[in-house]
């Protein structure tokens, strides 16, 4: 892909689909030449330190340009592959949860095609092992009863109690990925000043 603007970045070969969703927000205009060369290259480096310390990806996975983000023409795009990964890795959640956070709900989108590899056990566990400690608990303490019409009540308020639970813990790899995501060493304030 032949770059069009001075901060356009290569698309990654495994990553391929892109989206303004989310990004639009924040640079609604062509992404100027100064932000794109001076902080792009670090703001990305970091997006994929933050991936892979929060399972999102595995080191191994980080390979090529534009892994959570990319400059395409000018404009700041966000990788709707990389976040689909982690709706698929997230326990609790899908890439139909992650499309609809991100992109919202747009016709004429790619259907997630599953790739070897995207279901990854430690890139799960490393995104928050409670949710799997949880379910582990509740099929240990599965009812015995052979009444179905109790068992069946009995389940169903154990997973939704699973549900709840697991769900508390869905907010920590976000809010961990907020206050990680542009890390000291990656942001600049306007004035060149380092955050810290």
């Amino acid at each position: 892909m032949a770059a069009i603007w001075v901060a356009d970045t290569e698309p990654n070969e495994r990553f391929t689909m892109y989206t303004r969703g989310n990004v639009g927000e924040v640079f609604p205009h062509v992404m100027t030449a100064l932000t794109g060369t001076m902080i792009g290259d670090a703001i990305r480096q970091a997006q994929s330190e933050v991936f892979v310390e929060m399972g999102v990806l595995r080191p191994d996975e980080v390979v090529g340009p534009s892994v959570g983000t990319g400059v395409f023409g000018g404009y700041l795009y966000m990788s709707g592959s990389t976040m689909r990964l982690f709706g698929v890795r997230m326990p609790g959640m899908s890439w139909r949860d992650a499309d609809e956070q991100v992109i919202g709900n747009v016709e004429g989108v790619p259907r997630y095609e599953p790739s070897k590899g995207d279901r990854n056990l430690l890139a799960t566990w490393a995104m928050d092992p409670m949710p799997v400690y949880a379910a582990i608990d509740r099929l240990r303490h599965a009812p015995t009863n052979r009444d179905p019409v109790v068992a069946t009540k009995r389940l169903a308020a154990d997973a939704a109690d699973a549900l709840v639970e697991a769900l508390r813990f869905v907010p920590r790899p976000l809010r961990w990925l907020a206050r990680r995501a542009f890390r000291p060493e990656a942001c600049l304030l306007h004035h060149g000043r380092r955050i810290g």
